[in-house]
């Protein structure tokens, strides 16, 4: 088989792969490390190039694909995927609930807060429950109750927006 067609192949289905983990939160971890592996592309470039007649050449080819297609993720995953509202490395998981007072006959939500994804579920027995995770799950949780009104505010610790994470 053609080297070009297993850079190719090991390329796309390492991309896709990563995606697909990402999107349904399989991994949260940080690609930041991509940056300072970025030099191995000359690398692998110059393996391809002393090993172009021998049997490490579809090895290197692969394995060249599988890297290009990480530090390509890395680079999106960190640059624009996660816009950085924090200087933390870390994942989170952070879980929110206030009890439910059956003096209280109405209620509203407020969400200020950057990018993501939020979805509401089944009713629960508690006046306003929910989790959130990934590298930046950062919030603040508040409720307050007037008389038979009560409000839930979530709202987003810190709104810095850092691309790089300081590099």
């Amino acid at each position: 088989m053609k080297t070009g067609k297993l850079f190719w192949g090991f390329f796309l289905l390492t991309l896709g792969g990563l995606f697909l983990l990402r999107k349904y939160d399989i991994f949260t971890g940080s690609f930041e490390f991509v940056w300072d592996i970025w030099p191995l592309i000359f690398v692998f470039w110059g393996a391809l190039v002393i090993f172009k007649e021998s049997l490490a050449r579809p090895v290197i080819s692969s394995v060249f694909g599988v890297f290009i297609a990480l530090l390509l993720f890395g680079i999106v995953d960190n640059g624009i995927g996660n816009i950085n509202c924090t200087e933390s490395s870390g994942s989170y998981t952070e879980f929110y609930s206030e009890d439910y007072d059956s003096s209280i006959k109405t209620a509203d939500l407020e969400i200020k807060a950057g990018g993501g994804l939020f979805i509401l579920r089944e009713s629960t027995d508690k006046l306003a429950e929910g989790k959130a995770k990934g590298s930046f799950a950062d919030y603040k949780f508040e409720t307050w109750q007037d008389d038979n009104h009560a409000s839930v505010g979530f709202y987003m610790r810190n709104k810095n927006i850092n691309f790089f994470r300081g590099r």
